[in-house]
């Protein structure tokens, strides 16, 4: 796309009549302005669909490009609202995309035509037409907006745009690129029949996966606009876009795969289960407006320059922050994203808090056949724990007995040392007969032995202790710790010891937290002991252990492991429950995202939207 390097008004002698010797005054070779100065712009406005996530590979996906997965979604997810048109100018030839200042927008009239049938990559696609002022510069450049966060005011008598963040506004104009890239807001991520979802210019970049490394540069959000398709009329405009938009939304999708119906818990006869809900928790309340694809990263190493050291592009290194298939010739999408956080460096000794995260004990679960929605959440390596994650938690309703549909009401359930085998109502759990089955050590002249217990109050984390013990003879004793007065102090010890720690499920429900992987494990594996690339193999420890800080590759190896980057699509297929989950929902910790010893297993698929999938067994 190429622009005339004299975008200059054509109405010296009207307006400009004093300065006639300048040369802001030549008239303008290329462009038809009309006599007061303006002119037509067209735009030719592509929604990409969304990216589905590969947390494992596609079936039948030989050649690796299942980064690029592509799904339309719902008709309603790029539903337009209102858009407007911001111009970004320079008056360099070679000015690079960052030093673009922001010299004038304008309102769209657009309603997207639909789905282009001969390309999977695009969900719908418009011509939007605008009157604009002469261009006083070298060089243009197009961003579009559609369905406008709050924050952001356009004002039509001054073409310019204004952003009010925390009650103080502010006017953009004159604003570089690349600051203004830095400029946050919340944006609505519930979706809705009257603002959809806010969409900007999604980064496209000139290099493709599957070939020699990526050269930095290459990358470019804002589209050029060709001064050549600039017309004196509307119809003319139509007739030759200016400029190709490629926009993307604002917010990342999650969806629940594999709920379905009641199942028997694997390895048990009389305990079922049923999938009830999802919720979306530790997302991000702000995001940059824009994208931003910085071509750094907080660590060593530019994400361009990243390949996986496990799959392949039709036999060539794959570079999994770009894809493979074309969005139009040349370009390609990137699955990159900086988030405003992004550069909060984990500090283990001070256990650093991001307040922009968003996390609840009690959230709001969504049916399963739902889908959800959140602002993108990245991080480098180092931050890759689990109180910097964002996680999906599913709700799964257990219960004991024949019935293969969940009945009416759902009794408590009671388990101990995290074993399976103990998942009982309590009265099956602390009658003698289950005592007996667990082996409770006899303690000679302690008044036959145990028949029953009570329990204190559960605390936060769904957990109860022994508080009294009934004996076969009917005695009972409040335990205590006062191991050196109490004369029954040697069988509460056998008991605590015996019990450990006592989980209850309030009406059988359980707690899964899934933290949603980017990559996953196809392009990011994690602990595999064959990889040769590995220079050092993760041990049992902190975050420079499960990612160990000694890996020459770490980036390479690890880096968008987990995370959620806009326009993305990421689906959790649950594959098998195997155990119950936590009896409540606990504050994610300072965990690495990996554990040596996994609690659950989910895959994650990710759509076009680009759409990710990651599986999960449930344990």
């Amino acid at each position: 796309m190429k622009l005339n390097k004299f975008l200059l008004s054509a109405i010296a002698a009207a307006s400009l009549t004093a300065c006639s010797d300048s040369t802001d005054v030549v008239k303008n070779d290329k462009g038809q302005w009309n006599a007061d100065g303006t002119g037509y712009v067209s735009l030719s406005i592509k929604m990409p669909d969304n990216v589905t996530s590969n947390g494992t590979r596609a079936a039948g996906d030989a050649d690796g490009s299942h980064n690029d997965q592509f799904n339309d979604g719902d008709l309603n997810e790029y539903a337009v609202y209102n858009a407007m048109l911001v111009i970004f100018t320079a008056d360099q030839d070679d000015a690079t995309e960052g030093n673009y200042k922001l010299a004038a927008a304008y309102k769209l009239p657009l309603t997207f035509n639909g789905k282009d049938p001969a390309h999977d990559q695009i969900s719908s696609i418009s011509t939007a037409t605008a009157k604009i002022d002469a261009i006083n510069a070298k060089k243009a450049k197009a961003l579009v907006i559609l369905n406008k966060p709050n924050s952001i005011t356009l004002d039509e008598d001054a073409h310019t745009i204004k952003l009010n963040n925390g009650g103080t506004e502010e006017d953009l104009k004159d604003k570089t690129f690349a600051d203004f890239q830095k400029e946050t807001t919340a944006v609505d991520v519930k979706l809705n029949a009257t603002t959809g979802f806010t969409m900007t210019n999604a980064p496209l970049t000139t290099s493709q996966s599957g070939t020699p490394a990526p050269a930095a540069g290459t990358t470019t959000t804002l589209a050029d606009i060709n001064i050549d398709n600039v017309k004196r009329t509307a119809e003319e405009a139509k007739a030759a876009p200016a400029a190709d938009v490629y926009v993307e939304r604002s917010v990342a999708k999650v969806t629940i795969n594999g709920a379905g119906s009641s199942k028997l818990l694997t390895g048990a006869t009389d305990i079922h289960y049923q999938v009830e809900g999802f919720a979306l928790d530790n997302t991000n309340s702000t995001s940059y407006i824009v994208r931003n694809a910085d071509q750094t990263n907080a660590e060593s190493n530019p994400w361009y320059t990243l390949k996986s050291q496990s799959s392949s592009v039709n036999g060539n290194d794959q570079y999994r922050f770009i894809g493979n298939t074309a969005v139009k010739a040349g370009y390609y999408r990137t699955y990159w994203a900086k988030d405003p956080n992004y550069d909060v460096q984990y500090d283990p000794t001070t256990h650093t808090e991001i307040p922009q995260l968003q996390t609840s004990n009690t959230p709001t679960f969504a049916a399963t056949s739902d889908a959800l929605y959140c602002m993108e959440n990245t991080f480098t390596v180092q931050n890759q724990i689990a109180k910097y994650t964002t996680r999906a938690l599913l709700k799964v309703c257990f219960w004991k007995g024949a019935e293969t549909t969940k009945p009416s009401t759902t009794e408590d359930l009671y388990m101990y040392n995290n074993d399976v085998k103990t998942l009982n109502k309590k009265d099956g759990f602390t009658n003698a007969g289950i005592l007996e089955v667990n082996k409770i050590p006899a303690v000679e002249g302690y008044k036959g032995g145990v028949s029953g217990l009570e329990f204190t109050d559960k605390d936060s984390e769904g957990n109860v202790q022994i508080k009294k013990v009934t004996f076969v003879n009917g005695e009972s004793e409040e335990v205590t710790t006062d191991e050196v007065t109490h004369p029954n102090t040697p069988i509460f010890k056998i008991i605590r010891e015996h019990f450990g720690n006592i989980s209850v499920y309030e009406k059988g429900y359980a707690y899964y937290p899934v933290l949603i992987k980017h990559f996953g494990d196809d392009l990011t594996p994690w602990n595999d002991k064959n990889n040769p690339e590995w220079t050092t193999q993760p041990s049992a420890g902190g975050i420079d252990q499960i990612y160990p800080n000694g890996d020459s590759n770490r980036d390479a190896n690890y880096l968008g492991r987990y995370g959620v980057v806009r326009n993305n699509w990421y689906e959790l297929k649950i594959n098998s429950v195997k155990r119950p989950g936590k009896p409540a929902i606990n504050t994610p910790k300072d965990t690495p995202d990996d554990e040596l010893e996994s609690y659950i297993s989910v895959s994650i698929n990710i759509l076009s939207w680009a759409k990710r999938s990651q599986d999960v067994d449930l344990q």
